[in-house]
């Protein structure tokens, strides 16, 4: 019953998101991300921290969960922080194959949906891009961390990954 509980709970979450292992830290990774571009931290502990770049706005989606934190270079080019309170209750891994499960039910072709490990900053993972046919590209990296599961994505114009990808790669749960 628990587990059926919290599965409703990760599909709750995951459908207010659409919108938009162990963890090892290893201090030297972190410090050489978090190095790579400049500007100031943001978000919270409930979340975590990213580097926003000082030209990058804030951006709240009216759809996303109360603990949602988002920057963007504008408004189709986002990264947004987010966390699934497990309690030690579900893993990455289950979190990634629901992502799955509700983009393959939703019309998404399989081959358009990349699963794969992440590590960011040494705190690992999983990972799931998604390829829509519009030519945006979703991207969620669901990180284990404290019991909880922190969803670090970015979605937007392909043309644009690469700029996301660089804030996503400063992420860390506590500052």
């Amino acid at each position: 019953m628990k587990k059926i509980s919290l599965f409703i709970l990760i599909l709750t979450i995951l459908a207010n998101v659409i919108s938009f292992g162990k963890t090892t830290n290893k201090t030297n990774n972190k410090a050489n991300s978090q190095n790579q571009i400049s500007g100031t931290r943001y978000g919270n502990r409930n979340v975590g921290y990213v580097t926003k770049p000082s030209n990058w706005i804030n951006f709240k989606d009216p759809n996303s969960s109360p603990n949602t934190v988002q920057i963007a270079i504008d408004p189709v080019n986002i990264v947004t922080l987010d966390v699934i309170m497990a309690n030690g209750q579900a893993t990455s891994n289950e979190a990634v194959l629901v992502t799955q499960e509700k983009y393959l039910n939703s019309g998404i072709k399989k081959e358009n949906i990349k699963i794969k490990d992440v590590s960011l900053n040494g705190y690992k993972g999983k990972r799931i891009k998604i390829d829509f046919p519009d030519g945006t590209v979703y991207t969620v990296n669901y990180i284990d961390y404290n019991g909880n599961i922190y969803l670090i994505t970015q979605e937007g114009l392909p043309e644009y990954q690469d700029k996301l990808s660089k804030v996503i790669d400063t992420w860390n749960p506590v500052r």
